[in-house]
């Protein structure tokens, strides 16, 4: 018979949390979470790095964060190199808060960090996980989507998938619930609101990070252009009619950048176009932070 979540789960957890060892975690979380036939919607759980987020377990992606106390690993130290105290930072579709988290801490006080999820669940645990680890009011939170335009909008969720999925675009023969949200143009946001230049910018937005792009033609005219980290895939961006190069080719025709992959095992950056977005001879000593593969 299955136990509900207590002990088999907790002790998976010290394990997978504390073990040096790699090998087997992420089957003994799964294992573990197969296990409770009462899985919590929401578990307080601690990072690596000291932060505390609440989080669904359910998910195979965010069991990592409860077992491991870690997420995208290889995206999360990329950030955490090329990111400095006092940077401006926009998280552009900040989900339950794992990257909004990240960014405030480090940027600490001198710096601030600009966070847009439109859906209200995602955006009610966003909050939740903000205020267990904000120190500073340097963090600001918008329950909007960003596009090409202003207007009504909505998200579909699909069944099967949490919030985490949502999408501006319905895709074929999927099933889903629509939750309307308030789509705005970025250009219009930052002048509206006095904000000045921007230092990194990390969109995941399934599949609208070139509608984002579009309406963000400030961050282009800055004196240097932000680094971007920006979720790039066949599967979302095919709703919207366009192919993950075509975000290459449009941040390349605004400024000139370089473009690298990021290496998930290896913890490296391929020399590619793809992901991680750095204006050309700006930024070299956050770049000289990782290991770049020409």
């Amino acid at each position: 018979m299955k136990k509900k979540w207590n002990f088999i789960q907790e002790a998976t957890r010290v394990y997978t949390f504390y073990s040096p060892l790699r090998k087997g975690k992420y089957r003994l979380a799964s294992l573990a979470t197969n296990l409770a036939d009462e899985i919590p919607q929401e578990i307080l759980t601690t990072t690596k790095d000291g932060r505390k987020l609440i989080c669904n377990p359910a998910p195979h992606y965010y069991q990592t964060v409860y077992f491991l106390g870690e997420y995208e690993r290889a995206v999360t130290d990329v950030i955490s190199k090329v990111v400095q105290r006092g940077d401006v930072c926009l998280d552009v579709g900040a989900n339950i808060g794992w990257y909004t988290t990240l960014l405030q801490k480090l940027v600490r006080e001198e710096g601030t960090v600009y966070a847009f999820e439109p859906v209200p669940k995602a955006f009610s645990l966003l909050e939740k996980n903000v205020k267990l680890n904000s120190a500073f009011d340097n963090i600001y939170l918008y329950n909007l989507a960003l596009g090409d335009s202003e207007k009504e909008a909505e998200m579909h969720i699909f069944d099967g998938f949490t919030e985490g999925h949502a999408s501006l675009a319905s895709f074929v023969n999927r099933s889903y619930k629509i939750s309307p949200t308030r789509m705005i143009i970025l250009d219009t946001f930052l002048e509206a609101n006095n904000i000045g230049e921007i230092n990194f910018v990390k969109i995941d937005i399934e599949g609208a990070e070139l509608l984002m792009l579009k309406g963000a033609k400030r961050l282009f005219n800055q004196i240097v252009p932000p680094i971007f980290v920006i979720e790039m895939a066949l599967g979302t961006t095919e709703g919207f009619g366009y192919l993950p190069n075509d975000i290459i080719e449009f941040i390349a025709e605004k400024r000139d950048y370089e473009f690298y992959a990021i290496d998930e095992s290896k913890f490296l950056l391929k020399k590619i176009k793809n992901v991680l977005c750095v204006p050309k001879g700006k930024y070299q000593d956050r770049l000289a932070k990782l290991t770049i593969i020409n």
